[in-house]
């Protein structure tokens, strides 16, 4: 009787500990993180399209040109997340790290001509 009752205080202790380790594992985030990445990477055309033709107008290169380039660029981009986003949906019950592969996380982050991020913008003063 003894032995039972000192096997249930360890197993509880075992196990109380074990899911206050893994607390931050969220198998279904990665899990929308996969759909979301492979639904939405065909955006990654026009979003490298665009980045390459604002860096072309900064630099006074050929903008058809960078067009083009934007374009395979997005073609590769978009291979790439549909890969992340498969990589998320197939470790989403393994993988406790949860990191995205691809920075950003998601294609609409950081999108070319948005709205600059409060971080990026100066600081106001009151004068």
């Amino acid at each position: 009787m003894k032995r039972a009752i000192l096997f249930a205080v360890c197993l509880s202790f075992t196990l109380g500990f074990a899911t206050s380790a893994r607390a931050e594992y969220q198998p279904f985030k990665l899990l929308g993180r996969g759909f979301v990445n492979i639904i939405s990477s065909p955006l990654e055309i026009p979003k490298q399209t665009i980045a390459s033709v604002k860096e072309a107008q900064k630099r006074t290169f050929h903008v058809s040109a960078a067009a083009f380039a934007g374009f395979v660029k997005g073609i590769a981009y978009m291979v790439g997340r549909m890969g992340s986003g498969l990589w998320d949906i197939l470790t989403s019950n393994f993988d406790t790290n949860g990191d995205p592969l691809m920075k950003p996380e998601y294609v609409c982050q950081d999108w070319p001509g948005g709205t600059a991020k409060a971080a990026d913008q100066p600081a106001k003063t009151d004068q």
